[in-house]
C-alpha cells in the first residue's frame, strides 16, 4: 500500500489579510522597539503592544483552532508544573495570582511562536512539496498472524 503526501494543510483561514497583518504587527512591533532604545516613551509601548498583539492575532487566525488549543494546552500544563509544582527560585516567593498571570501569559506566548513554526514548516514543506512531488510512504502488509 502507498501514501503520497502532497501537501499539509495546518491553515484556517487562508486569505491574503492575515499574512499582511502579522508582517504590520511585526514591523510596528520593531519600529516601537527602535524607537524604545532612544526614549522609554509611552508611543514606543503602545506600538510594541498593539504590533505584537496584531502579530499574534493574526497568526492565531491563520492556524486551525484544533492544533492552537493543543499546543495552548500543553502549554498550560509545562507552565503550570513549573511556576506551580516545581516552581523556579524566581516565582518561589511570589503570590498565587502572580504565578496565574505568568502562566497565562507565558502560555500565549508559547501558543503563538509553536502556531509560527508550524506554518513555517507546513509552507517550506508545500513550497518543496510542489517542487519534488512531496513524501512517498510505502507500507507493506503483512500476512495474517500464524503464517
Amino acid at each position: 500500500m502507498s501514501y503520497q503526501i502532497r501537501r499539509i494543510n495546518p491553515y484556517w483561514y487562508a486569505t491574503p489579510i492575515i499574512p499582511a497583518a502579522a508582517i504590520g504587527g511585526a514591523i510596528v512591533a520593531y519600529v516601537g522597539i527602535v524607537i524604545g532604545q532612544d526614549t522609554a516613551s509611552m508611543i514606543s509601548r503602545l506600538m510594541i503592544i498593539a504590533g505584537s498583539s496584531v502579530c499574534g492575532i493574526a497568526i492565531l487566525a491563520a492556524t486551525k483552532p484544533a492544533v492552537s488549543v493543543t499546543l495552548a494546552v500543553l502549554g498550560l500544563l509545562g507552565f503550570s508544573f513549573s511556576f506551580f509544582i516545581i516552581p523556579d527560585v524566581q516565582m518561589a516567593g511570589q503570590s498565587f495570582l502572580q504565578k496565574l498571570v505568568a502562566t497565562i501569559l507565558a502560555d500565549g506566548m508559547w501558543t503563538v511562536l509553536w502556531d509560527a513554526m508550524i506554518l513555517a514548516v507546513a509552507f517550506f514543506y508545500n513550497l518543496f512539496g510542489a517542487i519534488w512531488g512531496g513524501i512517498k510512504l510505502d507500507i507493506e502488509e503483512s500476512g495474517a498472524e500464524g503464517d
